[in-house]
């Protein structure tokens, strides 16, 4: 049986709590049941989003295993559609916000690693009983 409750750093999945994950467990839950058609960023995980281009990243500190260094990235996928959430389109903004609202898991784009994801894939294998996930929104523009 699948349990989930909680939402945010909270989310918990079977007992998994999302906000507890490092970006390498991350990346296992992403290479375990997400499907191989993106690469995304390698050890960055999104942790939130300061504006509508800029999402502020964690990565692992090199001298530290469990310690996290928080960067900017710039969200380039802004820029190449329209009706991309980063050009703040009335229409998808208010669904968007009626996810988050009603649902309380995140849309997000799956070229960089981003702790939903992995809530989003356990969810999903676990509803599913499927072994792998292929989001909606991925791989329309991969070769």
């Amino acid at each position: 049986m699948l349990n989930i409750h909680g939402f945010g750093d909270n989310l918990t999945i079977n007992n998994i709590r999302i906000g507890d994950l490092s970006p390498d467990e991350h990346e296992k839950i992403d290479l375990e049941k997400g499907a191989r058609n993106y690469d995304p960023l390698e050890n960055v995980v999104v942790s939130h989003v300061q504006d509508s281009s800029t999402l502020i990243c964690r990565k692992p500190a090199k001298n530290a295993v469990k310690s996290f260094i928080e960067e900017e990235l710039i969200d380039g996928l802004c820029c190449y559609s329209a009706v991309n959430q980063g050009q703040l389109n009335q229409t998808i903004v208010n669904a968007v916000v009626k996810h988050l609202v009603e649902e309380k898991l995140p849309t997000v784009p799956r070229s960089i690693r981003h702790k939903y994801m992995s809530a989003f894939l356990m969810a999903t294998t676990g509803i599913t009983g499927m072994d792998r996930v292929v989001p909606k929104v991925a791989g329309v523009e991969a070769p």
